[in-house]
């Protein structure tokens, strides 16, 4: 989905039944796009309700922050991804770890609302606008939470995590005004 015309962001949710035995040569099908109701509908059934497998892509024009190779448990991911920009938020700089690997995302500010981002599997650092990245964080999670919370998965309750998500867009809010994006119209559940 694309935020703005700076950043986009997919989900994918790892299909229960492959493997990744090659992070070079990731076979098609291997990942089901959160986009994809007919292939989410197939899995389903074999997804439990933590620690779910999945990736998160994650583009700067067309740069790649985040891709299937960096696959982790994609709903503990979004989650860190969210507490970090939360932390950035009050502290200046945060950490990201992935649970499931040793892959860190390094998140600073650094003036002029820019942050610069680093991560540790490739070493690189990105110099990004605050407020345009962290958006685009925290509509990629309420969007992955709000689909966990829909067929299939209805029986699921993400609200509490949903409504923490909001309550920092309204501390972007109030540090930068978010008038010129629609935060406040996302479902809410």
């Amino acid at each position: 989905m694309i935020i703005d015309k700076m950043f986009s962001y997919q989900s994918f949710l790892l299909h229960p039944k492959k493997k990744v035995t090659d992070l070079e040569n990731i076979p098609p099908g291997t990942f089901i796009s959160m986009d994809d109701e007919e292939g989410i509908r197939k899995i389903a059934k074999y997804i439990g309700d933590d620690e779910i497998e999945g990736a998160i892509i994650l583009n700067y024009y067309g740069q790649s922050i985040l891709t299937l190779r960096n696959w982790d448990y994609v709903d503990i991911l979004w989650n860190n991804l969210v507490k970090s920009v939360d932390e950035v938020l009050h502290a200046g700089k945060a950490t990201c770890r992935f649970w499931g690997c040793p892959c860190e995302i390094s998140i600073k500010e650094c003036g002029h609302n820019f942050v610069i981002v680093r991560t540790n599997w490739s070493d690189k650092r990105y110099t990004l606008p605050e407020k345009e990245f962290f958006m685009t964080i925290l509509y990629g999670a309420t969007d992955f939470f709000n689909r966990l919370s829909s067929p299939p998965w209805e029986h699921r309750t993400y609200a509490e995590r949903i409504a923490c998500y909001y309550d920092i867009m309204g501390r972007m809010n109030e540090k930068f005004g978010l008038a010129e994006y629609p935060w406040d119209s996302l479902d809410r559940i």
